[in-house]
């Protein structure tokens, strides 16, 4: 398990995001960023990944770069063998990819987290298939 320190920060900052404190959201998903580093934890590291991708790249980063954070985090998530991390780094490409306007790569990667969640019996997780389909039904 990650230190605390690092799930706290990822904690609040995911929690900040819809607030009106964003900056804050981001300068705690930095700090998770960079402790998870230094303590050399795969899934922390994922985790704070995926929550900096939320809170700082999503809808503030051009498509190449918020492409190159999602393909890192696709690759560490494959890397820690953490299964539940994968759907958080497929997810977050799915986004990337559609602000790249990538619609087979938003398939692919819908069709890749569809299988991973019933896979994993995760039915939390069905909801957001069934929203990138009917995104792109409409």
């Amino acid at each position: 398990m990650p230190p605390f320190s690092v799930v706290s920060s990822i904690s609040v900052s995911a929690e900040l995001y819809f607030s009106p404190e964003p900056e804050r959201s981001r300068t705690l998903a930095e700090e998770a960023v960079a402790m998870a580093r230094r303590v050399g934890d795969p899934r922390a590291l994922v985790a704070a990944l995926a929550v900096h991708h939320d809170g700082y790249v999503v809808g503030h980063a051009d498509a190449a770069t918020a492409l190159r954070g999602s393909a890192e985090l696709l690759q560490l998530a494959r890397a820690s063998g953490d299964r539940r991390t994968l759907l958080a780094a497929r997810r977050a490409r799915v986004f990337d990819l559609l602000v790249a306007g990538d619609l087979a790569g938003v398939d692919a990667e819908t069709e890749a987290f569809r299988l991973l969640a019933e896979e994993l019996r995760l039915p939390t997780y069905r909801w957001w298939t069934a929203l990138w389909r009917a995104m792109r039904a409409l």
